[in-house]
């Protein structure tokens, strides 16, 4: 695979050995891709926006257990998935713009859109699924090894273990004292990082590695976080909170940022601003200097707020200056998705045209990009992200 990708792609010569030359030791900032589709026109408008990262996950191209095969009898990769995959990656190397690779779905765990909106939480009941886990993983990274678009792999997109002992929210700030009752379990998120990351370390010894914080990857999670001892691991942490203003279902424009909002789990008050968000951050840089790590192996891989959200232009002002002060990478959510508006920054704060979701069911939405965001892309939400990309 490397041999092929410096034929086709021969700048990549300068950037090896990947060992030598981290793409992680300055901060990078980029988006999220969860599309159906990444067209030509998605691509090239990422690179337009210079974009220069993406965190890719491919669940939406084919139906269910995509590339798996099957997430209940895992055995091999899909063929004709794992080359569709390989010729997405190829145009994100000719663009230049790194990719980290993160699945939705394991064995033992398909996403729940997959999965007739259920839950599926046997990977974190039975062992066995992490073999089967590590397996894939395996596979996987043997077939990737030293593609050029590849910055990273993150092993599974939100992990929540927490979720089969009926755990659901971290207000109450006792995750460790509830990470210590599953040592050694099924539920042991450290000890299955472990485990992957000694099957992936034995076809790859150099591919960074992303590893989400438990609980969705809520940043009240990273200090249950077992540190591996491999310098080419970072640690991942998604920011939507509070997740009562962030997610416009919740309000309906009832709430505003900065301002007081109750907690629907802690049954308590909070006055949101910029010092609030300094605050929420501070369980992250104590686990940071309390394992010696710096600022260079943290990403924000998500964050975001509906943009119809009163406010939402300086929550996410706030979050990225918090970011930039600290010297994390980060990765907003999103850019373009093509099934649904919510967090489509560029579309400012108003419903999207008659025919956005006619496109959109039809898979044409592309073709009208230009259309869409010539307009509107210079909206406050919008520059908030582009002025620091």
């Amino acid at each position: 695979m490397l041999r092929r990708s410096i034929i086709q792609f021969p700048w990549l010569v300068a950037t090896l050995p990947a060992q030598q030359h981290s793409p992680w030791a300055s901060p990078r900032h980029g988006t999220n891709c969860f599309n159906r589709l990444v067209s030509r026109q998605w691509l090239d408008a990422a690179a337009a926006a210079r974009i220069t990262t993406v965190r890719l996950s491919y669940e939406k191209w084919g139906g269910r257990d995509f590339l798996l095969g099957s997430a209940d009898q895992y055995q091999n990769l899909n063929a004709s998935h794992l080359k569709q995959l390989l010729t997405v990656l190829d145009q994100f190397a000719a663009r230049h713009i790194g990719v980290i690779l993160v699945p939705l779905t394991l064995p033992g765990a398909r996403w729940r859109q997959m999965n007739g909106g259920k839950r599926d939480g046997r990977l974190w009941r039975d062992k066995r699924f992490w073999d089967a886990s590590r397996s894939f993983w395996i596979h996987l990274a043997k077939e990737l090894k030293g593609h050029p678009a590849l910055v990273g792999l993150n092993l599974l997109n939100e992990p929540a273990p927490e979720l089969e002992s009926g755990r659901s929210t971290f207000w109450n700030a006792d995750q460790l004292v509830w990470q210590q009752t599953v040592r050694g379990s099924a539920a042991d998120l450290n000890a299955f990082h472990h485990h992957l990351w000694q099957g992936i370390r034995s076809v790859d010894p150099h591919i960074p590695l992303v590893l989400d914080a438990g609980l969705f990857a809520t940043p009240w999670a990273l200090p249950g976080i077992d540190p591996l001892p491999d310098a080419n691991v970072l640690y991942s942490v998604h920011m939507y909170e509070p997740y009562e203003y962030t997610t416009w279902r919740k309000h309906q424009g009832k709430l505003r940022y900065p301002g007081e909002l109750r907690l629907e789990d802690a049954k308590r008050s909070v006055e949101t601003s910029a010092a609030w968000l300094q605050h929420f951050f501070e369980p992250v840089r104590q686990w940071l200097r309390s394992n010696q790590l710096g600022p260079e192996r943290l990403i924000i891989g998500e964050f975001g707020c509906d943009r119809r959200c009163p406010g939402a232009a300086a929550y996410l002002t706030d979050l990225i200056a918090l970011f930039e002060r600290e010297r994390w990478h980060w990765l907003f959510y999103s850019f373009r998705e093509d099934n649904w508006d919510g967090m489509d920054y560029e579309l400012g704060t108003q419903p999207p045209p008659a025919w956005y979701w006619d496109l959109s069911e039809k898979g044409g939405l592309e073709t009208r990009y230009t259309d869409l965001y010539h307009t509107r892309k210079n909206n406050p939400l919008w520059q908030a992200i582009a002025s620091k990309l």
